[in-house]
């Protein structure tokens, strides 16, 4: 084939493309997680693989980086997506009760006003009527030097 697509955890990606390298393919290894377990299993075998997400350590926006640089500071330890999914989700849900109130029917006023809540990760975020996230976009990764690297190209 000339590509593989994974869409697994890191750790389960990293052993993939690592048994798939050492039987001789070539292609183009798709898929994983950007997880730290992913370069370690995979080693050097994982150079090239391209995956989506929504964060990097090396995302040269200002908010990720103050968001990586607290982390490990408080940490001693690099931040993974997880994490940042967190702690945006969080935040989202500390300003919907700052909007709406403390209570189950503030919360849902709070999100369901229309209004943008603060984020690192998507910057100024909004639901739809749906209660989905408008305008949410994937940045594609590619794992350079042992390192995943935004590559400037949405997914």
């Amino acid at each position: 084939p000339e590509l593989v697509a994974h869409l697994g955890y890191g750790p389960d990606g990293g052993l993939l493309v690592k048994q798939l390298r050492g039987l001789g393919f070539t292609g183009k290894f798709l898929g994983g997680q950007a997880t730290s377990q992913f370069i370690e299993v995979g080693g050097k075998a994982a150079e090239g693989t391209v995956l989506a997400e929504n964060f990097a350590l090396k995302d040269p926006d200002a908010g990720v980086q103050k968001f990586v640089k607290a982390f490990k500071a408080k940490f001693n330890t690099d931040p993974g997506a997880f994490n940042a999914y967190a702690y945006d989700a969080l935040h989202v849900l500390a300003q919907a009760v700052q909007k709406g109130g403390a209570s189950r029917e503030g919360v849902h006023k709070g999100l369901s006003s229309g209004e943008s809540f603060k984020t690192i990760l998507f910057g100024d975020l909004t639901f739809n009527a749906k209660r989905r996230p408008n305008n949410v976009t994937l940045k594609e990764l590619e794992v350079r030097k042992g390192v995943f690297e935004v590559t400037g190209r949405e997914v």
